[in-house]
C-alpha cells in the first residue's frame, strides 16, 4: 500500500486505498493503515480525483481514528494539519505540525513537508540538509523521487543551484518520459 501511496502513478492511490483497506479486513486497529488511508483521501481530494469537501473529511475522519489508536503518527497528525488549513483553522494546523514533531521527529513525510518551507523561503542548503538527513534524496531516478519526496523535492532538486546536475539529469529525463508518453521513439 505505501509502495503505491507514495509512486502515485496513474490508478496508485486507488489501489493504496484497497491495500489499506484490506490490511484493515485483517487487522482493524491497525492505526498506520488509518493514516494511510488518511493520506490517499487527502491526495485524492487536493489533486482532484475525489470532490475535495468529502475529500477532506474523509481525511479528517481517517487520521482521527489513526490517531484515536496511536497518537504518535505523524502522518496522520500532519494529514490532520492539512485538513484544519485548508478549513481556516490555522492554530489547529500548527498544533497537529508541532505534534508530528514531536512524536516522530525523522518521519519523512515530516521532512518533506519541513525541507519544502525551506526551500519556499530559500534555504536551500538548509532544505538538502534536512532531505539527506532523511534520506529522501537517493538518485536522479524520477520514480525515487516520487517515492521519497514527492513533488516538494522535485522542487527542491530543480531549485537548488547547488545540485544543478541532478536538476539537467532530472529534465533530461523528464523530457524522454514525455516524449516517450507522447508515443514518440526515444
Amino acid at each position: 500500500a505505501r509502495f503505491f501511496l507514495n509512486r502515485r502513478d496513474v490508478g496508485d492511490t486507488r489501489r493504496a486505498l484497497q491495500l489499506f483497506e484490506e490490511v484493515l479486513r485483517l487487522e482493524p486497529d491497525f492505526a498506520r493503515a488509518w493514516s494511510g488511508i488518511a493520506s490517499v483521501h487527502w491526495l485524492d481530494a487536493v489533486e482532484r480525483r475525489t470532490p475535495l469537501q468529502s475529500g477532506l473529511a474523509s481525511t479528517r475522519a481517517a487520521a482521527e481514528r489513526a490517531l484515536a489508536l496511536d497518537p504518535g503518527i505523524a502522518e496522520a497528525h500532519l494529514r490532520l494539519a492539512n485538513y484544519y488549513v485548508r478549513n481556516g483553522d490555522v492554530e489547529r494546523s500548527r498544533e497537529h505540525r508541532r505534534l508530528a514533531a514531536a512524536v516522530e521527529s525523522d518521519d519523512p513525510l515530516l521532512l518533506t513537508v519541513q525541507a519544502g518551507e525551506m526551500a519556499d523561503r530559500g534555504q536551500f542548503d538548509a532544505a538538502v540538509a534536512l532531505h539527506q538527513h532523511g534520506g529522501l534524496l537517493t538518485g536522479v531516478n524520477p520514480d525515487t523521487i516520487r517515492v521519497t519526496g514527492d513533488a516538494a523535492t522535485e522542487r527542491l532538486v530543480l531549485t537548488t543551484g547547488g545540485i544543478r546536475a541532478i536538476a539537467d539529469v532530472l529534465a533530461t529525463m523528464r523530457d524522454a518520459q514525455l516524449r516517450a508518453e507522447d508515443g514518440h521513439d526515444l
